[in-house]
């Protein structure tokens, strides 16, 4: 029997998804796709499909090749390896990857806030959180960042209901699980543990029996994941790392501006955002959530987003520190748009005598309309043409041979991500490292002699007497270094 009405969020969902789909589908071709990570993430699920082990084919200088030490968490490269063994191109599995974990983190996010505001001013929500650049960009890219804040936004979805629920057994062990999931996708994942405590700690009227099973069911779900990825972590090491040697008032500088560019700003509008919900949900017919569901869902997604930028701003002072832009501040924009939204239900009942709604709800959405543009633009003018890099990259992945026998040297590891076959070697010490000389690097590896060597087309001229270029794209040539010294 087909029920007459949907269940409260079905069908804000489902219209979310959809919307965001067309969103993507309209960028697609316009961002480019890869990122330095890609081809690590892409080449470790090629050497588990292929050779069974979990090894990095592009390493550092110094470093063996594969690289069994790897530093990234196994989750996003297991994924892909189970599309790759079947036959299907693992770099381009990475990205439907991307855009279905995309949508359906949106659509949950929509579902979420069905729950706490009605009427326009979900409208107003769910749109801007179709609209979010952060959200867009990371669901465009091949990384692990579209998985994690999928798994990491279910689990705290969960952990809030089990918190309202003294019964719900298979929402804190799925709370666990997912929440163990995400870690082993990404370890700022760790931040989910604070998120989860808080919400035990939270829920009200809880017996200590009651208390102990939630903790029970939550441990055993993680338990199930953390327990064979600690062991993989003893047994493979960790990965190269930088220590950061700047000011660490030039990491908080960064941290600031990060938060204020793309939390603050991109995220919520400036404050625009929130204000068109309350604005329009003082007009809504249906009140707020109950006090107590307001409260625990504030404690949980509030504690996530604290504990991740704590996170990323505490280890930039122990590894390179890239800031907080689109992409490491994408996880934490659906518990931000959360916190919003209650924000907004919160405030609503004292502007619901406004007499400037419609004058403020048209300047609010061109104000939206005109950030979220000045975002787009900012953060494209910072990417190289998306067409034309993701065709050098195809043309000069197909000038690369079939085989060889010594790794390829590269300057830029995205040159990697078509050929996850080939191993690698950066002429780097570690990530964002500078480059090591030419002359050190073939006395450490002099198996590169005569081998294939991929760089920057402005380190021609100083390259020259180092390699000689066969075939050149725009950005990059492909050429060969000397058997002997000149």
């Amino acid at each position: 029997m087909v029920p007459d009405r949907l269940p409260t969020g079905v069908r804000p969902a489902a219209l979310a998804a959809v919307a965001f789909l067309a969103v993507q589908a309209a960028w697609l071709g316009h961002i480019f796709p890869y990122t330095s990570d890609t081809a690590g993430y892409v080449g470790i699920a090629w050497q588990i499909a292929h050779t069974g082990r979990l090894a990095d084919p592009v390493a550092f200088f110094g470093r063996q090749v594969p690289d069994p030490s790897v530093h990234w968490p196994p989750g996003l490269p297991a994924l892909l390896a189970v599309f790759a063994a079947t036959g299907l191109d693992p770099t381009l599995a990475g990205r439907a990857l991307s855009v279905a974990a995309g949508a359906a983190v949106v659509a949950l996010l929509a579902a979420t806030l069905a729950s706490l505001v009605r009427g326009r001013a979900l409208l107003i929500a769910c749109t801007w959180a179709v609209l979010t650049p952060a959200l867009t960009f990371a669901a465009q890219r091949v990384t692990a960042e579209p998985l994690f804040t999928a798994l990491a936004f279910s689990a705290l979805v969960l952990a809030g209901r089990a918190a309202a629920r003294p019964t719900a057994r298979a929402a804190w062990f799925g709370a666990g699980f997912l929440a163990a999931l995400a870690t082993g996708t990404r370890w700022a994942g760790v931040a989910l543990a604070p998120a989860l405590a808080v919400a035990w700690i939270a829920a009200p009227r809880r017996t200590f029996q009651s208390r102990v099973a939630a903790a029970a069911w939550a441990s055993l779900g993680a338990a199930l994941v953390l327990v064979p990825l600690a062991w993989w972590r003893m047994q493979a090491g960790d990965g190269p790392r930088v220590p950061f040697d700047g000011s660490p008032w030039t990491v908080l500088a960064f941290a600031g501006r990060g938060l204020s560019d793309t939390l603050i700003v991109g995220t919520l509008g400036g404050g625009i955002v929130p204000a068109l919900i309350a604005v329009e949900a003082a007009r809504g017919r249906d009140g707020p959530p109950s006090r107590e569901q307001a409260r625990v869902t504030a404690l949980v997604h509030g504690t996530f987003v604290v504990a991740s930028i704590a996170l990323l701003v505490v280890t930039g002072f122990f590894i390179y520190f890239d800031s907080l832009d689109l992409r490491t501040l994408a996880p934490v924009v659906p518990s931000t748009l959360v916190l919003a939204a209650l924000g907004a239900t919160a405030v609503a009942p004292r502007i619901a005598r406004a007499r400037l709604r419609l004058p403020a709800v048209a300047l609010g959405l061109s104000s939206v309309a005109m950030l979220h543009g000045a975002i787009l633009v900012e953060a494209l003018g910072r990417l190289p043409d998306a067409g034309v890099a993701t065709r050098d990259v195809v043309e000069l992945a197909l000038r690369l041979p079939p085989t060889t026998k010594v790794p390829v040297l590269t300057v830029n590891p995205m040159f990697a991500v078509l050929r996850p076959d080939l191993l690698w070697r950066r002429p780097q010490r570690g990530p964002n490292d500078v480059l090591v000389p030419m002359d050190v690097v073939l006395a450490a590896h002099p198996e590169h002699r005569g081998g294939p060597v991929v760089y920057p087309r402005d380190l021609a001229d100083s390259w020259a007497r180092d390699a000689r270029a066969d075939f050149c794209v725009r950005t990059t040539c492909l050429g060969t270094l000397p058997k002997a010294d000149p």
